[in-house]
């Protein structure tokens, strides 16, 4: 998000919880704009940086939630839901042009929601956005997507790691 509006020259991109102003490289609170740091764009092009470990791998088990998704049987049962809603009987059917637009939509709108409930929904946009602009490539685009959105430093990162530690 951050380095499209960079690229973009936009002078400030604004993120849920703060707003980067470029001209002054500075992190200001969309909530205190008295609450300010400095920041410094790092270009890691041709550049080997040793990459920074995320704090989130190293968490103890966490406390099972009151959600669904502390339920074993809603993660097990998530391709059974899924096959509910669309109509299918097997996987095959999934690969239509139709249910594959349908089903990425789906989980478009559900990180959208997800983002909502915590406060994150510029993160939600934006990486919803991203998935969309995937719905008519090929297998392959769509996968290398999904897996740099479900791995970069985000919330989707963290919820995917809560959710897979629940289970």
């Amino acid at each position: 998000m951050i380095e499209e509006a960079y690229q973009k020259k936009l002078p400030e991109a604004l993120i849920d919880d703060y707003h980067l102003d470029f001209k002054k490289s500075l992190q200001i609170s969309n909530s205190n704009p008295n609450n300010q740091r400095p920041v410094k764009r790092i270009s890691r092009d041709g550049m080997t940086i040793e990459p920074r470990l995320r704090e989130a791998r190293f968490m103890p088990n966490p406390i099972h939630s009151a959600t669904p998704f502390a339920e074993h049987r809603f993660f097990l049962g998530l391709i059974g839901e899924i096959f509910k809603q669309f109509n299918v009987h097997d996987s095959q059917a999934l690969e239509t042009p139709a249910n594959r637009r349908l089903l990425i939509e789906k989980a478009a709108e559900g990180i959208i929601i997800a983002g909502k409930l915590i406060g994150k929904e510029k993160e939600a946009e934006w990486t919803a956005q991203q998935l969309r602009n995937v719905i008519d490539e090929s297998d392959q685009q769509l996968w290398q997507c999904c897996a740099h959105l479900c791995t970069m430093e985000s919330f989707l990162y963290k919820k995917m790691n809560e959710y897979m530690r629940l289970c």
